[in-house]
């Protein structure tokens, strides 16, 4: 079942292979519906950009979306393009893998994730980027909105639309449009993006799985500008819960170095510390899986 779906027609002729479509969620820029995919006897997920959202930008990071998962989505930690398809009015459609919401919603509800749970997690998301960095392509929003649940309980890493390739920048008039909580002190400066901007959004999900909360929470009325200013000036909390490992806050806490250059420079460096953790306190093996099959990906930076 799907969290938050609810009865909405969307009526278009494009969509004329599709039945039983609902809508499950509206974000920034799309809205996403469940529907029956008539000629796969599958149900997919649509991902529509919104009517009132056609902007160049807007069908730009749709564009770059498909590219890139149209390369990378042979990855089982990332999330599955069917197809692409346009509606009659020209708004792209997005036909996806159906997820079971997000860790975010596990969250939200209350759901705990034990160490264990958070390290394999970490692990297998881990693969996914560093198949997307072998690819040539940053993701810059890892955080745990974007981390799926496949119907099988597998993590699917989603939402590419700010991915850029290896070279981006993010320049300073794009702060105020992407900075969240988990977003990595480099971006909000408008420096230099490596892989270690991912490690860093990675590691700052997993720290809130773990704590229940961000490193750099949001108070209630808090401007996005308080958030980044904490971000670039506080140190990360440690994780003081007895179930929690100090070698495990520790590594997370190292992950999410202000200084890009002081962290593990790759996500499969990342994945490596994870797994010693693992083997350390004697919790279940997660195997790394790098997709060398991925494709080089060629699309465009934000901009």
């Amino acid at each position: 079942m799907v969290i938050g779906t609810h009865a909405a027609r969307l009526d278009d002729p494009a969509l004329s292979d599709f039945a039983q479509i609902a809508r499950i969620r509206t974000g920034r820029q799309a809205t996403l519906y469940r529907a029956w995919d008539i000629p796969t006897a599958q149900t997919v997920a649509l991902k529509v950009l919104d009517v009132g959202d056609r902007s160049p930008r807007a069908i730009e990071a749709f564009d770059r979306e498909s590219t890139v998962l149209a390369a990378l989505g042979s990855h089982p930690n990332i999330v599955t393009l069917h197809r692409r398809l346009n509606l009659s009015d020209r708004r792209p459609v997005l036909v996806l893998e159906l997820c079971d919401g997000s860790v975010a919603d596990r969250l939200s509800r209350g759901q705990q994730f034990s160490p264990a749970q958070v390290v394999a997690l970490g692990i297998r998301i881990a693969g996914a980027l560093e198949t997307a960095h072998q690819g040539g392509v940053l993701h810059r929003d890892v955080r745990p909105e974007h981390i799926l649940l496949t119907e099988s309980g597998e993590p699917a890493l989603s939402d590419f639309g700010i991915a850029t390739l290896r070279t981006g920048h993010l320049g300073a008039s794009t702060l105020v449009e992407f900075a969240t909580v988990h977003t990595a002190p480099e971006l909000i400066e408008g420096g230099p993006i490596t892989p270690a901007t991912d490690v860093y959004g990675l590691a700052s999900t997993l720290y809130e799985l773990i704590a229940g909360e961000p490193a750099f929470r949001a108070y209630q009325s808090e401007s996005t500008a308080s958030v980044c200013l904490r971000i670039l000036r506080d140190p990360v909390p440690p994780i003081a819960t007895p179930a929690v490992p100090l070698d495990l806050s520790d590594v997370l806490l190292w992950a999410m170095s202000k200084d890009a250059t002081a962290r593990p420079p790759s996500a499969a460096w990342l994945a490596t510390e994870l797994s010693r953790i693992a083997a350390r306190h004697d919790w279940p093996r997660t195997r790394l899986l790098v997709d060398a099959r991925a494709e080089p990906v060629v699309t465009g930076s934000a901009h």
